[in-house]
């Protein structure tokens, strides 16, 4: 039998079931030099489901990544002392889903699929309360128009508990996602820090505090219509 890693052998001699923020901060302090990423497997291996924020954002489908969404959000709406560390995920998410939708080595297909997920996650940065909704329209759009960019399997659900028969998807609703937003003026809408273009100079930069996120947008790349 394969010798459980000293993550797994923690969370599992803790029996815990579930990893919230008492379970994350003791993880955390044990655990100093591991990553999120470690932590989250490490529980799931152990039989353990790591709560959000603290999970973050899966993108392998549109469906893992609406679900998270979905979850951040009502985080956000229900949490207010956790609402940056769920708005820091999706930034996280937005930063790594648009590195490979520019990255050349990457194949032409995923990297439409990662720029589309960028327009998600900015989404929920511009207004978390509207995702849901904004993400049902989007996806009747998307199987529409390019049904070959979301396979049915991986469509965003609802599960309404409505009985057999009976309707069970929302009434279309018009594609918004750009109505009332703008390109960000002083990024020019790459949502990078303009001081190190992105870097965060190691945690250094005094501009966006070391995010390499630009500060009027949060990493956005988009802001508010001017009134």
């Amino acid at each position: 039998m394969a010798k459980m890693s000293p993550l797994r052998e923690f969370i599992s001699a803790r029996r815990w079931a579930r990893v919230g923020a008492t379970e994350w901060r003791e993880l955390g302090a044990a655990f100093p030099d591991a990553r999120a990423g470690a932590l989250v497997r490490a529980a799931a291996a152990a039989g353990a489901e790591v709560e959000q924020p603290f999970r973050g954002v899966a993108q392998h489908t549109f469906e893992e990544l609406g679900r998270s969404l979905a979850e951040l959000a009502e985080v956000y709406r229900a949490t207010p002392e956790l609402r940056a560390l769920a708005r820091k995920q999706v930034i996280a998410a937005k930063d790594r889903a648009r590195f490979a939708s520019r990255n050349p080595r990457t194949d032409q297909a995923t990297r439409r699929r990662k720029a589309e997920m960028v327009e998600w996650l900015l989404v929920w940065l511009d207004d978390p309360a509207m995702f849901e909704t904004w993400a049902r329209a989007r996806q009747a759009r998307m199987t529409e128009l390019e049904p070959g960019l979301l396979p049915p399997e991986h469509a965003f659900k609802e599960d309404t508990g409505n009985a057999a028969g009976e309707e069970t998807l929302m009434p279309a609703i018009p594609d918004v996602s750009g109505e009332d937003r703008v390109k960000c003026d002083v990024c020019g809408g790459s949502g990078d820090c303009v001081e190190c273009k992105g870097t965060g100079n190691g945690g250094q930069c005094f501009n966006c505090a070391g995010t390499g996120n630009c500060p009027q947008c949060q990493g956005t790349g988009l802001r508010k219509k001017k009134p």
